[in-house]
């Protein structure tokens, strides 16, 4: 269950709680659920196939909210998730945003053995609005019986807008609500356009 902590100011934005997996699964069903019409719901997911989660983001689209979700290339590809083909299928029926990421190519870690292979995107992220649910908490079923640990953080305007400016990651989705310019940095997907 998650645990209200103080909330205090800091310099990276406001703990607004701290919970296991079950915890930060209502954190994050409640946010979804409970966010403005202008918040776009963007997810990072290594495996991705929880229900809950997958229903609140389509009845989000259905109201009209824009909705990203990025997910890891070969979990998505090998199946690593049971039901995650069929959730990303429902998604997209409906007007879901979905593009696939990797890492960073192995090669420089481990030498031209490995010139097509990459790393992972491992990132397990939430952002709506001027929220961010951070955590080691796959979006996935098997989740739920995990030992997990994640954390709901609150940006000021600025801070959202900082990190919207970022060249990495998310940042250009924060930012332009899909509009980036796109493209890679030849190791791995980081932004694709477009998202329409």
């Amino acid at each position: 269950m998650a645990a209200a902590l103080a909330e205090e100011e800091a310099s990276y934005g406001q703990l607004v709680s701290l919970g296991d997996a079950e915890g930060i699964l209502g954190a994050a069903l409640s946010l979804i659920r409970k966010g403005a019409m202008e918040d776009v719901v963007f997810i990072t997911a290594y495996t991705f196939d929880q229900e809950g989660i997958v229903d609140a983001i389509l009845k989000a689209r259905d109201a009209g909210r824009v909705v990203y979700i990025l997910l890891d290339h070969h979990c998505h590809s090998v199946g690593q998730a049971k039901n995650q083909a069929a959730a990303v299928a429902r998604l997209v029926s409906r007007g879901g945003r979905i593009r696939f990421a990797k890492g960073r190519s192995l090669r420089g870690l481990y030498g031209p053995a490995l010139e097509n292979k990459f790393g992972n995107l491992h990132a397990k992220a939430m952002f709506i609005g001027r929220d961010m649910v951070l955590g080691s908490l796959n979006w996935s079923r098997a989740s739920s019986a995990n030992l997990e640990l994640g954390v709901v953080v609150r940006l000021s305007f600025e801070q959202r807008q900082e990190l919207g400016r970022s060249q990495r990651g998310v940042g250009p989705v924060l930012a332009q609500r899909g509009k980036g310019e796109g493209g890679t940095n030849g190791e791995g997907l980081l932004w694709t356009r477009p998202w329409a």
